[in-house]
């Protein structure tokens, strides 16, 4: 058993939910090409149609909105194309994917990671119709997944094979962002914080690395120190980097939410769950 106490780091090129190959044409799917979904990844644990999973939806929208803005802003007016938030119930619950709760604060040491959470999610979210591509091969989509029950996991991976990429992050962006943990409470906690380390993972599933990877300066940029969102953005290499390498992703001149109504379609809704409280004990 391996104990996760994850602090929000960068997993591009670490995980390795599918052997990286050509890329192939992307399947029909009913959003933009060149733009982001969120995702809302719910286990059978809890029911994506009670008040809790609507009301961290309702969170994660005004948060992408935010870091849409933020993009608007470093990119001096240029941003992605942003669909509506798919608030998805897994088939399974949260055991299924290789999360497991000890017993202890999930904000701490309470979640143990005993299997590969990314291929489980991703393969599965594909094999619904979404554009995670377990073998990192379809140009076109960069998706971020909130994933209830996974608590400090964050990481972003962008294709090796294909134009893409996708993020994932756990309870402690989902609680932050939804009000239940504030600022202070821990030294990554809060609305604020948790919206800078959402933009830190997009970022990292456009391409762009951690700043020393070209010798560039943490305080300087979201990628670096995302804990003092919004007061900073993304600094010249970066700016230049995705506006030559992401250009199709960075087309909108103003903050354009792409609300694909009905998309929603896609996820299975089943009438009876079970119940798991937030935090076990």
């Amino acid at each position: 058993m391996r104990r996760v106490v994850l602090s929000l780091v960068c997993m591009a090129g670490v995980l390795a939910p599918g052997s990286r190959a050509k890329a192939d044409p992307s399947p029909a799917y009913p959003w933009p090409k060149y733009s982001v979904l969120p995702i809302l990844f719910s286990p059978t644990d809890w029911d994506v149609n009670g008040a809790e999973v609507q009301e961290e939806a309702a969170a994660i929208r005004s948060a992408m909105a935010a870091i849409q803005g933020f993009y608007g802003d470093a990119l001096g007016g240029r941003t992605f194309r942003l669909n509506d938030l798919q608030v998805v119930q897994g088939n399974q619950a949260k055991e299924g994917y290789g999360i497991e709760w000890n017993g202890g604060n999930i904000y701490t040491d309470g979640v143990d990671i005993v299997g590969n959470v990314e291929a489980a999610v991703v393969e599965e979210l594909h094999a619904r119709g979404y554009p995670t591509p377990p073998g990192q091969n379809e140009d076109g989509y960069t998706v971020l997944i909130f994933v209830k029950g996974a608590g400090g996991w964050a990481g972003g991976r962008v294709f090796g094979g294909a134009d893409g990429g996708w993020g994932i992050l756990g309870d402690w962006a989902i609680d932050s962002l939804q009000g239940d943990v504030q600022e202070g409470e821990y030294w990554w906690s809060g609305r604020r914080l948790q919206i800078g380390a959402a933009a830190h993972e997009l970022g990292h599933a456009f391409g762009l690395p951690h700043p020393d990877a070209y010798g560039g300066t943490w305080g300087t940029t979201v990628m670096g120190e995302w804990w003092n969102y919004p007061d900073l953005g993304l600094n010249d290499w970066e700016v230049d980097h995705l506006l030559a390498n992401k250009s199709a992703f960075f087309a909108v001149p103003e903050p354009t939410s792409f609300l694909m109504l009905g998309a929603g379609a896609l996820a299975v809704i089943v009438p009876a769950w079970s119940r798991s409280r937030r935090r076990p004990g």
